[in-house]
């Protein structure tokens, strides 16, 4: 046995062992993190409509496409915009305009008319639509996929969600969260069939998803409240509040929590309400509280899989590398 060779390698193998500790606690660690991360958004452009006078709400996005709401001198307008480009949009003869959800060329929102009353709407770039929930005097649509749309009604004085669908013979069914206590229901994103939202319970807001006939709560993790918005896929966005009151959206793949702020100068707080693959859209506010649309990228950090991956080949590397020099000595 050769003591020396031995002896020469005790700090070698020692070193191999730290390198492989770190790596354990590095991806132990990043798992954690990631569970209530800060995911920042790459590239935020803000979206204000040239004709705002009190600003500007970005709120459903679809092959690149942006609807939303600006407040102008004689209301609230709608808008479709490219990011660059805007176009109103207002239901002929309407007070008032929000465009709401997009799916390719279809647009759903809300409009009132000269009597006050609002409708939800449909625009298919061409007609428009109207559509009234008839269990209730208030209907508002806030998201579409494909022939289905869901949103919100009044109905004996409660606030219902509902989810509805062209295909076939036009239905509505109402969406009420089955948590006990609940005060009302909001129905706001829509991505195949699945559908998010949120609901009031003891006078505080929690968000929720609708998948396959089941509900499940939605609650930012030491959040004061949590409302979700939209859906692409098994990636969820909205808003949350904190401690002390500030508005953050966020992002929930489904297991894992991160934050989404817009980090423009003198922002105060922001709110993500739609999102299509990894585009994201929503509003912030700045220090004099007016709002702004945004669109963003989001910056997707590597499934722990690709960490864990990245961390056996350096690993892998090291020892090859290290190998080589032992048998050149």
């Amino acid at each position: 046995m050769n003591f020396k060779r031995a002896s020469e390698d005790r700090p070698l193998v020692t070193l191999l062992m730290i390198f492989l500790a770190a790596v354990t606690v590095w991806l132990a660690g990043g798992e954690t993190t990631r569970a209530e991360s800060a995911t920042p958004l790459i590239a935020p452009q803000p979206l204000n409509v040239p004709q705002a006078v009190g600003g500007t709400f970005a709120v459903g996005v679809s092959n690149g496409n942006i609807v939303g709401g600006y407040y102008s001198t004689s209301g609230v307008s709608g808008f479709i915009s490219n990011g660059t480009s805007f176009m109103p949009l207002n239901f002929p003869g309407s007070a008032m305009t929000t465009s709401s959800g997009i799916s390719g060329d279809d647009i759903v929102g809300s409009y009132t008319d000269s009597a006050s009353q609002t409708h939800g709407f449909h625009y298919d770039g061409t007609n428009w639509t109207s559509l009234d929930n008839p269990a209730g005097n208030y209907t508002v649509a806030t998201g579409i996929s494909g022939n289905n749309v869901v949103g919100y009604y009044i109905g004996d004085s409660q606030m219902h969600g509902f989810f509805y669908t062209s295909a076939n013979s036009p239905q509505y069914t109402p969406l009420d969260d089955p948590t006990p206590g609940t005060q009302l229901t909001v129905a706001y994103g829509i991505s195949g069939s699945d559908i998010v939202g949120y609901f009031m319970e003891s006078d505080h807001f929690h968000g929720f998803s609708y998948r396959g006939g089941a509900y499940t709560t939605l609650d930012f993790p030491g959040s004061l409240s949590t409302t979700a918005y939209g859906i692409s896929g098994n990636n969820i966005v909205g808003d949350y509040q904190d401690s002390t009151g500030i508005y953050h959206g966020f992002l929930y793949d489904g297991t894992n929590w991160s934050t989404l702020n817009v980090p423009f100068p003198g922002g105060t707080g922001t709110k993500a309400y739609g999102i299509s693959g990894n585009t994201v859209v929503g509003e912030y506010f700045d220090s004099s509280h007016v709002n702004h649309g945004f669109v963003a990228q989001l910056n997707v950090v590597p499934e722990p899989s690709a960490r864990s991956s990245l961390a056996l080949l350096a690993i892998g590397g090291l020892i090859y590398g290290v190998a080589i020099r032992r048998r050149r000595l």
